[in-house]
């Protein structure tokens, strides 16, 4: 009898281990994704979130009075290519509101959770129009100040302004600019000597580094004017 339990148990043990060599034979399977295509969709989601971030502001009653664009990073606390906008809102005298590519990437999963929800810092008026202008950007030796050349700015109305750019370790480049609000619709021009140039933005573009890649930290090398999508005037350093 013992022998006998002996012999079932050893073929149900050598029947098992047949069946389970079979079953463990695993098909030659890929990833399923290769690196390749994963890099194409991280590259794909990256450039629908830079676009979720540069939407226009919708709310009402803000129209847009400047855009700036770059093709560089904000050193050490930028991982995208830096971009800003000055609002002016109707029926609002004292104050305007400026959004860049910073506060956009702080609040980006507030903003996508409610893509109405934009995010923006107020200015007052009276800062473009004080002596000092309104700074909004100045560190590690990098400027963007706006300032009134009479003191008289309105969102109303619009006016003249100087806007001054200066990178780290350069001499800084001034820009005279006249913006005009004539009911909510606005138009900019680029003063150049006793001429009027049109645009809708300018991009300031910074020189490349030891490295080849496009840093604020190595100067400025051109600030382009855009109208329609061309560029209409161009300031070399």
């Amino acid at each position: 009898m013992k022998i006998l339990l002996c012999l079932t148990l050893l073929f149900s043990f050598n029947a098992f281990s047949e069946q389970g060599d079979e079953s463990c034979e695993l098909p030659n399977t890929q990833p399923i994704l290769d690196d390749e295509t994963a890099q194409l969709v991280g590259n794909l989601n990256d450039a629908i979130k830079k676009d979720f971030k540069r939407r226009p502001l919708t709310t009402s009653g803000f129209v847009l009075a400047l855009n700036i664009e770059t093709n560089f990073e904000v050193p050490l606390i930028g991982s995208d290519v830096y971009w800003g906008r000055i609002y002016l809102k109707n029926g609002d005298d004292k104050n305007i509101a400026y959004r860049d590519d910073l506060l956009a990437e702080k609040n980006y999963d507030r903003e996508k959770a409610d893509p109405k929800r934009f995010t923006y810092s107020n200015y007052s008026v009276a800062n473009i129009n004080s002596a000092q202008g309104l700074s909004l950007a100045k560190a590690a030796g990098a400027e963007v100040n706006v300032k009134s050349t009479d003191g008289n700015f309105t969102t109303k109305a619009g006016g003249r302004l100087t806007i001054k750019v200066k990178a780290p370790g350069e001499n800084s480049t001034t820009l005279i600019i006249d913006v005009v609000n004539s009911g909510g619709k606005i138009s900019k021009f680029l003063i150049v000597g006793n001429s009027r140039v049109s645009f809708d933005s300018f991009k300031i573009n910074a020189e490349k580094n030891i490295f080849g890649s496009t840093s604020i930290l190595s100067g400025v090398e051109t600030i382009e004017f855009f109208s329609g999508g061309k560029v209409t005037h161009t300031i070399t350093q």
